[in-house]
């Protein structure tokens, strides 16, 4: 092998280790040579075998194992796994490895993995591990139930279980474990029955939501009709309120214009009030007693006198009209035994009045009997 190989194999991602003798240099000048970076070297010269390490300088050998000691990702993609719920599952799973850079494990590699080639890459360690990987994963998955192997990372506990199930193979390999890398369990039964799930949780959702919808209308339209209580309650008390104002500037008016009429009356209260009512009746009753204020007894005897004078005058007018329509009615006065009435005599407090009814009241002579003084009219 040249050496312009060895740089080949140095670069390619794909090539793990190879094994060359000191026949594969043209010349004498390569049987000496440096061991690269991130490499170790398995040399044996004669009946000794020794381990150079990158950088070291390796002058006489028989036969030269050369090994990358970076990680190595593994890709692996299996189906037909079953989980603890019997769900069918296929997974995507990577993970990191590395060699175990001493000289017995390097050997077991060379016993168990080249097997007389010349070349290890990653397929070739990967079919090495292929099965192992297969029965540990199908161990793993029925540990778990399809929503665990959905939902929950499980990455870490997958690396356990894979260091603890794969121990035995890598130790043959000359690897060990380091990391997964990433994991992905897929399954159609289950992602059916998450896809009715997510349905029933939409359904639940949008129930919800329309329930919560009804119930911020039935809020609103209750805190509408509040409101409108509230502004009518407030518009009320606002006309009231007014009232009140225009009752209060109303009386401060009449209090003023009182004020201003007991000035110009001369400080006469009564005078004043008198101008400023507006009760035509309680006015007459005020200006009554005002007037009888000011009279003498005799006065005020002869003005209630002539006031009787006038109630009786109304109510005999009154009799008169209410007699003259009843005989011109032509009603028919029973006269049995030739006698008619001549005189009528009406009573009023302590009078008595006489008239002939055959006369209109008003033209007949009228006679009065005064029970006070006792004697006629």
């Amino acid at each position: 092998m040249a050496k312009s190989n060895v740089n080949h194999w140095v670069v390619d991602k794909n090539s793990l280790a190879m094994c060359f003798v000191p026949g594969a240099f043209k010349s004498v000048f390569y049987r000496s040579w440096m061991v690269p970076q991130e490499t170790v070297a398995l040399v044996e010269s004669g009946e000794e075998m020794r381990l150079y390490r990158e950088g070291e300088v390796v002058e006489e050998f028989d036969r030269v194992l050369l090994v990358k000691t970076e990680e190595v990702l593994l890709e692996f993609e299996l189906e037909d796994l079953l989980s603890e719920d019997d769900y069918e599952f296929g997974v995507e799973v990577s993970f990191f490895v590395k060699v175990w850079p001493q000289e017995a494990n390097l050997c077991l590699l060379r016993e168990n993995l080249l097997e007389g080639e010349e070349l290890l890459t990653v397929e070739g360690l990967r079919d090495f591990l292929s099965k192992g990987v297969q029965e540990a994963l199908h161990r793993f998955t029925v540990g778990y139930t399809a929503a665990d192997l959905y939902k929950r990372d499980l990455k870490l506990e997958l690396g356990d279980f894979l260091k603890s199930r794969l121990s035995e193979l890598l130790f043959d390999s000359g690897f060990e474990f380091v990391r997964v890398h990433f994991l992905e369990f897929r399954s159609p039964a289950y992602e059916r029955v998450l896809e009715r799930e997510r349905e029933f949780k939409e359904e639940e959702r949008l129930h919800q939501m329309r329930k919560r919808l009804e119930l911020e209308e039935a809020n609103a339209k209750k805190e509408a009709e509040e409101l409108k209580r509230i502004l009518a309650y407030e518009g009320v008390l606002k006309e009231l309120e007014l009232k009140a104002q225009l009752s209060q500037k109303k009386q401060e008016e009449q209090l003023r214009r009182y004020e201003e009429l007991c000035e110009r009356l001369g400080k006469d209260e009564v005078k004043a009030l008198i101008f400023l009512l507006e009760d035509e009746k309680m006015k007459a009753e005020l200006i009554q007693s005002l007037i009888e204020k000011d009279m003498t007894k005799e006065q005020i005897e002869a003005r209630k006198q002539l006031q009787f004078q006038r109630q009786m005058e109304e109510k005999l007018a009154e009799f008169t009209r209410q007699l003259d329509t009843l005989m011109k009615t032509g009603v028919a006065v029973s006269r049995q035994g030739g006698v008619g009435t001549k005189r009528i005599f009406l009573t009023c407090g302590q009078k008595v009045y006489s008239f002939d009814p055959h006369h209109r009241l008003v033209e007949s002579s009228r006679e009065v009997y005064d029970f006070e003084g006792r004697g006629l009219g």
